[in-house]
């Protein structure tokens, strides 16, 4: 396969993406992840090109990034022999990469550009199918819709996929450098030129593990039989289920379909859209630029109706905040054992469960561990239950009402124990930070200093955390007498905030 063919007046090349990273400045895969991808090329991918039929001769290019172990370029290149072409670059991988490769390989008036996945595979006879829609086209993508996805428990499930990532491209060569079937994006192919839809068996399989999260499975469970008919793969899979077991599999995955045609309406008109394009049989669908469909139009109203949903209830929440009483208390723990130390930590706190969340557990031992006394203060909604449980010595856990966010509790702990702002020292912080990571007694003397505490933010946290110490009686003094409006839209009533005086 390392030659390519002109009798016909076409070259073809089998084009593969396989490590080349996407974005300047990435850093190159991992060794697990090279090695753990390779598995899959060496089961799926890699034998289904080498048991291609009645195709002419085509050349297969993979693209890898050179900047890899040793070892895995050595067993890269020792299975290249006699069976494709390792491209080895450190550049990121962009639409025209294939295009000087194929140039320096190509010397007839037509190009053929075919395009595979490296943990993918195709049929015994795609690159025949595929060089049998050849008609010296001036450009045009070839699809062949029907597929199969295979998972990792063995069950396989047929797959119409208009446009798919198995896409070709046929185009007349002029002075220019080749387009090459990455042109665009496979899902938008028509934008660039016509596409065909060719009506075939099925051609193509994805392979459905961990890293390639993006494949829905968004079709009907079938026969494994099929798998054997139409590939030459090494993957461990159960051919020969009994017709019980595959009855039983196929009604539970129809229900797992019913749930997320239900959830994503989306997925349901892009399986009804390819089913009934792929039912018309070999057809071709013109040039348009953006080539919107039916289900791109149903996912924005999708995207559209959940944000309207989201914001409805956050309104909701807001409303229920500001009219129903927030049952505001000391839950748990002496809050007067608390407000007898001369140095406190004000922790706020949020969940949507009745369960003090276990990182603020752990920062409210490690402050009381310390010497100070910890107040944490809980914001739940009025429905919301707060039983936190036994809390150490030295620490009180107090309810309010959610609203206003972190600010508002540390406000409304001031407001409510004005004393705290005659403290030594006071530490507003709360549950958005990783940790302690360590005792926090070093932390604290350096905080005397410059009366400032830090913490890691952790990703996901809510809004800004702070970590600020008061000394100063006046400052206290402000933040409990001062209360303006939050930025925080939708959150209902005026909430106290930080104004320094």
């Amino acid at each position: 396969m390392d030659e390519t063919c002109t009798s016909s007046g076409f070259d073809h090349f089998l084009l593969t993406r396989f490590s080349a990273v996407l974005c300047p400045g990435q850093p190159p895969a991992e060794e697990d992840w090279l090695y753990y991808r390779l598995a899959f090329f060496l089961d799926a991918c890699l034998p289904s090109v080498l048991s291609q039929r009645g195709a002419q001769p085509f050349e297969w290019l993979v693209l890898l990034d050179d900047r890899c172990p040793d070892g895995f370029r050595e067993q890269v290149e020792e299975l290249a022999e006699g069976a494709f072409t390792p491209l080895w670059s450190h550049e990121p991988f962009r639409r025209d990469s294939f295009a000087g490769p194929v140039v320096d390989r190509s010397d007839a008036a037509y190009l053929i550009t075919t395009r595979i996945d490296s943990d993918d595979a195709m049929a015994v006879d795609l690159m025949a199918a595929v060089q049998g829609q050849f008609e010296r086209q001036e450009l045009m993508f070839v699809n062949f819709a029907r597929g199969v996805q295979i998972d990792r428990s063995g069950a396989v499930y047929r797959s119409d996929v208009l446009s798919s990532p198995f896409l070709s491209l046929v185009e007349r060569r002029d002075e220019g450098p080749p387009r090459t079937v990455y042109a665009a994006k496979h899902a938008r192919a028509r934008s660039l030129a016509p596409l065909r839809e060719v009506r075939a068996p099925v051609m193509w399989a994805q392979v459905l593990h961990g890293t390639n999260l993006s494949n829905i499975v968004n079709g009907v469970r079938v026969d494994p039989r099929v798998v054997d008919e139409r590939f030459r793969i090494d993957l461990g899979y159960e051919a020969r289920p009994g017709r019980a077991r595959l009855l039983r599999g196929q009604v539970s995955h129809l229900g797992q379909l019913a749930r997320l045609w239900a959830a994503h309406p989306g997925e349901l008109t892009k399986w009804a859209e390819a089913t009934a394009w792929t039912l018309r049989g070999t057809h071709e669908r013109p040039q348009q630029d953006g080539a919107p469909t039916v289900t791109d139009r149903v996912q924005e109203w999708e995207r559209e109706a959940r944000t309207r949903l989201r914001q409805a209830g956050w309104d909701l929440t807001a409303r229920a905040n500001r009219l129903v009483p927030g049952r505001e208390r000391v839950v748990a723990g002496d809050v007067e054992e608390v407000l007898a130390r001369d140095r406190v930590a004000v922790l706020a706190e949020w969940a949507r469960g009745p369960r003090l969340r276990e990182d603020a557990r752990r920062a409210a031992s490690a402050y009381a561990d310390a010497g100070l006394g910890v107040l944490v203060v809980g914001a739940r909604d009025p429905w919301a239950a707060l039983r936190p449980g036994p809390v150490p010595p030295g620490v009180a856990v107090a309810r309010r009402g959610n609203t206003a966010y972190d600010f508002g509790s540390w406000a409304w702990a001031l407001a409510t124990w004005p004393q705290l702002a005659a403290k030594d020292l006071v530490v507003l912080t709360n549950d958005s930070l990783v940790g302690p990571l360590a005792p926090v007694d070093e932390l604290l003397r350096r905080s005397g200093r410059r009366r400032r505490t830090s913490g890691r933010r952790r990703p996901g946290g809510g809004p800004s955390s702070t970590c600020r110490a008061i000394s100063s009686p006046s400052v206290g003094a402000c933040w409990a007498a001062r209360r303006c409006a939050t930025s925080s839209p939708g959150w209902g009533r005026p909430a106290p905030s930080v104004r320094w005086c």
